[in-house]
Formats: structure tokens, C-alpha cells, sequence
């Protein structure tokens, strides 16, 4: 579906449909390379729900979703700093603290998969220089593994 138009003025209310569809169909927890499907699923939904006033898709979808994380990651750490105090949040806010704290979560099992990966990665290359030096000492002294392995029994 084209979808052509000016600029389109998303209102609190547009904000909140899409947070919610963005939840339903886990397109703030998406694995690499799947952002595009999961958003639009979303654009579909929101087309067929007529929650928002005009047609959409994926790319207004996603472009909304990640300003209003920014927006939230912005301002979330501007009152964190002010002060002390609890602040009251609306249900948007809400679904965006919910959002933000999933995809931190997301971001940090990636983080420590990834870091998982790196480590084993390290262990094996270590091991397969500690082969490679064995073998140049038993190659330089002229011995062999059966060599060794007699000299063993």
C-alpha cells in the first residue's frame, strides 16, 4: 500500500495505539534483522483497527516508535536528576517504561551472549596456539608424539 500525504500529527491518543501494538506484536524486543517485519505487522494492524485517522506503515511506524523511546530515554533521565520525588505517569509513559525496560533487558542478554561468544572464541584460539607451539617444540627437538607416548610407558 503507497501511502502519500503531508506531515502527519500523531496526539496522544495515536501515541498510545501504537505503543500498545508495538507491545502486542514484541516489535521493541525484535532479534536483528526482524525490525522491519515486526513493524509491519504493527502498520497492518493499526490500517485494519482504524485507531489512527489516516492509512500508515512500517517506516512511519518505526520512525514514531524509536522518536518516542528517545523522547522518553530524554526526558527520563532529566527527571531522574531533578529530584528525589516519584513522579506520577500516564499510561503512555507507563507503556513507554515498560517498552524501555524490556528493550534495556534485550540489549544486555545480547550484550552478554555476545560476550559469552567472545570468550569461547578467545579459549579456543589460546588452545590452538598452545598446539601449535607443542608442536614446533616437538618439531625443533626432532621428537614425535609416538616418541613421547613410548618414552610414557
Amino acid at each position: 500500500m503507497e501511502i502519500r500525504g503531508g506531515r502527519r500529527k500523531f496526539c496522544e491518543a495515536d501515541d498510545i495505539a501504537l505503543l500498545k501494538e508495538a507491545l502486542a506484536h514484541n516489535a521493541h524486543v525484535f532479534r536483528r534483522g526482524k525490525l522491519t517485519e515486526k513493524f509491519e505487522e504493527v502498520a497492518v494492524s493499526l490500517n485494519h483497527s482504524s485507531a489512527l485517522p489516516w492509512p500508515t506503515n512500517c517506516k512511519h511506524c518505526t520512525y514514531r516508535f524509536k522518536l518516542l523511546v528517545a523522547n522518553f530515554r530524554r526526558i527520563d533521565r532529566a527527571r531522574s536528576s531533578d529530584s528525589g520525588i516519584e513522579e506520577e505517569y500516564g499510561e503512555k509513559d507507563q507503556l513507554l517504561v515498560d517498552i524501555v525496560s524490556a528493550i534495556d533487558d534485550t540489549e544486555e542478554l545480547t550484550r552478554l551472549e555476545r560476550e559469552r561468544v567472545f570468550r569461547r572464541d578467545d579459549r579456543l584460539a589460546k588452545a590452538g596456539q598452545e598446539v601449535r607451539a607443542t608442536a614446533m617444540e616437538r618439531k625443533e627437538s626432532g621428537r614425535s608424539v609416538q616418541d613421547e607416548e613410548k618414552g610414557e610407558n
